[in-house]
């Protein structure tokens, strides 16, 4: 139980978090049309910057700390794309 609790207190997890919730608000004021449409912006925010961030760990990136912002952002902001141009068709 202590290797979860120090993993979740790791601050490179908290701000590649907050980083990527960011991106998906920020994301929603601009293109956004419902409630429903934040969360899998919230969704696809993560899950593009999880991916971003291994790619970047992966390609050796320059990363500040451990976190990769530069791919991190990279795949929030491919992530988020696709997701409004799937939600925007339907």
């Amino acid at each position: 139980m202590t290797g979860l609790f120090e993993w979740l207190l790791q601050p490179a997890l908290w701000l590649g978090l907050c980083l990527a919730l960011l991106y998906a608000a920020l994301f929603h004021a601009w293109q956004g049309r419902t409630l429903a449409g934040l969360g899998w912006f919230a969704l696809a925010s993560l899950a593009g910057f999880a991916a971003g961030q291994l790619a970047g760990a992966a390609l050796h990136f320059p990363a500040l700390g451990q976190v990769q912002i530069v791919a991190g952002t990279l795949g929030a902001a491919s992530a988020l794309t696709l997701v409004r141009a799937r939600l925007h068709k339907a």
